[in-house]
């Protein structure tokens, strides 16, 4: 716990990778025990990847190309690691905005990487539940319901895979945003498939958004 704190605390205020060597000791990190160790060494690594570092910063790129980490990242969380939301984490850590940044990543757009497809697939890899709350960094699941809330094919193929509770989360983010007439034969596979409680909830969502 000790350690997580000081990386926190650090992160905030400064880069804790400088070095090749620093670089090959947080990726170790990823296969800790410590879920919060996992998390934030990929936090930090993510921030290694931001388009916008200056040319004196540490880049992770001349490291680890990002696809091959990205590569790196889903098999580690398809092992049990909590890292995906971590390094999303971190590589958005200056604007906030998840998979968005990776979206409009120049290295990622010079190259035939597809940024749905990966996600789908580290969904449908995870662990039932995804990953849990994790104190040191977000979430995989919130960058996923605040990215697909719109996407009604991504989130049919979740379904198929039997991730009903991270297809409800993207199926209810922007309900009032817009996305209800998109979202609403979403909420009925839902209701029919999904187990009695998230059914029960697109239920009520679907009900809701009706009378307005």
């Amino acid at each position: 716990m000790a350690k997580a704190i000081s990386w926190e605390k650090c992160f905030e205020n400064e880069s804790l990778l400088t070095t090749k060597e620093d670089f090959i000791t947080f990726i170790d990190y990823f296969d800790h025990d410590n879920v919060l160790l996992q998390a934030l060494s990929a936090k930090i690594i993510g921030a290694s990847y931001q388009d916008w570092l200056d040319e004196d910063e540490f880049q992770g790129e001349t490291q680890m190309p990002l696809v091959h980490m990205l590569g790196l990242i889903a098999k580690k969380q398809k092992q049990g690691s909590y890292v995906t939301g971590g390094f999303i984490n971190g590589i958005s850590s200056g604007s906030g905005n998840g998979f968005h940044d990776l979206k409009i990543n120049k290295t990622l757009n010079s190259s035939d990487f597809d940024l749905n497809e990966w996600i789908i697939n580290v969904v449908l890899n995870a662990q039932d539940g995804g990953e849990p709350n994790i104190p040191t960094a977000q979430s995989f699941w919130f960058y996923v319901h605040e990215y697909f809330d719109f996407n009604a094919q991504a989130i049919h193929r979740i379904i198929d895979g039997k991730k009903y509770w991270i297809a409800m989360m993207c199926a209810t983010e922007s309900l009032n945003a817009g996305s209800y007439k998109i979202m609403k034969p979403i909420l009925e596979r839902l209701i029919k498939e999904a187990p009695e409680q998230i059914s029960k909830q697109c239920n009520y969502h679907l009900k809701l958004n009706t009378k307005h």
